[in-house]
């Protein structure tokens, strides 16, 4: 009777995953958001089957109106090898096991004659009855400016009292196409009262004035920059919150967002007590960026979800924050080198056992640390009181565990300001690849020591790209929270 129950169970068993069915969902089809007439595009579809095997699945890609396409440029990766495709449909017929991925690329030049038009480019997965619809636009435009080296930093401390002063610096540099009528713009948040704005462009010693909402209206060349300073009071009125301020910098239907968040306080307190108990604020991120300070060229922002393809791609509540551009944004050897970066100051109290705990995943396509090279390359990293992106000095992320391959602990215990781990792809390739490594959701509890309660401490959380313009990594981060 056991033998034979345990035999029905295994052909159970066997029939229910012989039953399971394919799964292309995660599947995705990325290009360049903005091109010129005449502009070559290239076009990366990835095909993925999180779901149960499946055999002759097809490929298929219908180019819209406004683009030819380039002959010979039609490739794909099915993880054996890489081979040519037939731009006719179908581009390719595969079979496809759990978790099989196959990249395909190719390219087709924007005529000449098309503008303003958004280029819709539908592919599809054919299987059986069944159908996957990836679609993805790229509008067509005059000109192609670069605001992304453009940001805005915060030069106050991270907690103010009402009635201070609040300077705002903002840089705006384009290095794409040259274009006219770039607009400045930032609308004050509730509880600032404009002081005083002025501007300059390029290296001129004087700068114009300028007043909110517009702050200006300027031609940006190439290679050219303006530097904004926006000086604000904090209202006497405001209350303890976060004043999160953001500046827009505008061409045509591009816009870039630049924000900069700050902690006030404006509680009364009674003589001879502390008035800098800043609390720890918006650790889930559903209230997006409020109560952070953001600072590199590098994409920090609120998202909704993960990139697509992702696995196991929940996050917590509506909001998470991402550090970095994921693949969708920067194209082949246009990323950047930088630094993506979030911080908060808030008090630690002067309890036994204060905790705070960090849950985030990183995706990338580049190495923490080049074992041949000994450099550091792209990873995430963590400090208390240290600023991660102004370690200079390699033995600073050694004593960290930086260069090790083994996982970052799970609790770790800082006494002092110092950086606390760095994380990403471990123990990849000392070069990079084309293949995404994703950690998945980890989570690592910070565990503070005596010298650190009773006082104000800054968590600094850091996603860098380092060497070269080839490899990208972003991290998400979600769910910060102490236990106090």
């Amino acid at each position: 009777m056991i033998v034979a129950a345990a035999i029905g169970l295994v052909m159970t068993l066997t029939i229910a995953a012989a039953q399971q069915q394919p799964d292309f969902s995660t599947s995705y089809k990325a290009g360049p958001l903005f091109a010129r007439p005449g502009d070559v595009l290239t076009y990366t579809i990835v095909a993925v089957n999180t779901g149960g095997a499946v055999q002759n699945v097809a490929l298929t890609d219908t180019l819209p109106g406004g683009v030819s396409f380039v002959p010979d440029s039609c490739t794909y990766d099915d993880g054996e090898g890489v081979w040519s495709c037939d731009p006719l449909n179908p581009i390719w017929e595969e079979n496809f096991s759990t978790g099989k991925h196959i990249t395909t690329t190719f390219a087709v030049t924007v005529t000449t004659s098309t503008l303003r038009l958004p280029l819709v480019n539908h592919a599809s997965l054919w299987w059986d009855d069944n159908q996957e619809e990836m679609a993805f636009t790229t509008t067509i435009l005059s000109a192609v400016p670069d605001f992304t080296g453009s940001y805005k930093v915060k030069e106050s401390p991270p907690l103010v009292e009402t009635g201070d002063l609040l300077t705002y610096t903002i840089l705006a540099v384009n290095t794409g196409d040259p274009v006219t009528g770039v607009v400045m713009s930032d609308t004050l948040p509730a509880g600032v009262a404009f002081a005083r704005c002025s501007y300059t462009k390029g290296d001129a010693p004087t700068g114009s004035s300028c007043t909110p909402p517009v702050l200006w209206v300027e031609d940006l060349t190439t290679g050219t920059y303006i530097t904004t300073t926006l000086v604000v009071t904090v209202d006497t009125s405001t209350p303890q919150f976060p004043l999160h301020n953001c500046a827009y910098l505008a061409w045509d239907i591009l816009q870039e967002e630049m924000c900069s968040t700050t902690m006030v306080n404006s509680d009364v307190y009674l003589p001879l007590l502390l008035r800098n108990h800043a609390p720890f604020v918006n650790g889930d991120f559903e209230h997006q960026l409020n109560g952070w300070n953001t600072g590199g060229i590098l994409r920090v922002e609120a998202v909704t979800g993960l990139h697509p393809g992702a696995p196991d791609p929940s996050i917590t509540g509506i909001y998470a924050a991402r550090l970095g551009g994921d693949d969708s944004i920067y194209p082949e050897g246009e990323v950047p080198i930088s630094y993506g970066a979030l911080w908060q100051t808030f008090f630690v109290p002067n309890i036994s056992n204060p905790e705070v705990t960090i849950r985030y995943r990183v995706a990338t396509h580049d190495v923490v640390y080049g074992t041949t090279t000994h450099w550091y390359f792209d990873d995430f990293e963590v400090a208390i009181d240290q600023e991660p992106w102004k370690i200079d000095d390699d033995s600073i992320r050694n004593a960290a565990g930086c260069s090790q391959s083994s996982p970052v602990p799970s609790i770790i215990d800082v006494d002092s300001g110092k950086l606390a781990f760095c994380d990403g792809n471990r123990t990849g390739e000392p070069t990079g690849t084309e293949g995404l490594y994703e950690t998945g959701w980890h989570t690592v509890t910070l565990r503070l020591g005596p010298s650190l309660r009773g006082t104000n401490v800054t968590l600094y959380l850091a996603n860098f790209n380092r060497v070269d313009h080839h490899w990208n990594t972003w991290t998400y981060v979600d769910w910060i929270r102490t236990n106090w």
